[in-house]
């Protein structure tokens, strides 16, 4: 039945949804505010209670550095990853810093990281 199939959809999107954003260690607020919804529409997409259209499932899974296809995958698939994503997290610090900062930050890790 095509009701029952998308409604698991639903449900498995929304967890994994919450998954990963617990797995980065940010809250419901700071996702919905980078993918431009309210947290209550967050809120309603995790708890699998709404089902989310594709611009809005694109957003969100750029908010969080992971594709559609890692969101919508199935329980074997969507386990959690033993690697912690970084990335999302650099980026929105560099967002915030000053171009100076920027600088100090780009000097500081690539004495960190030489060859």
């Amino acid at each position: 039945m095509v009701e029952s199939r998308d409604r698991d959809f639903v449900r498995r999107f929304g967890r994994n949804l919450r998954r990963v954003r617990l797995e980065l260690d940010l809250s419901q607020e700071e996702i919905a505010e980078r993918a431009g919804i309210t947290n209550k529409y967050l809120s309603e997409i995790e708890n699998g209670k709404r089902s989310v259209r594709l611009a809005v499932a694109h957003r969100l899974s750029h908010a969080l550095g992971k594709t559609l296809d890692e969101l919508s995958a199935s329980e074997a698939a969507g386990k959690p990853s033993k690697s912690y994503q970084i990335e999302p997290r650099l980026t929105d610090l560099l967002r915030r810093l000053e171009t100076a900062e920027k600088r100090r930050a780009y000097g500081i890790l690539k004495a960190a990281f030489k060859d």
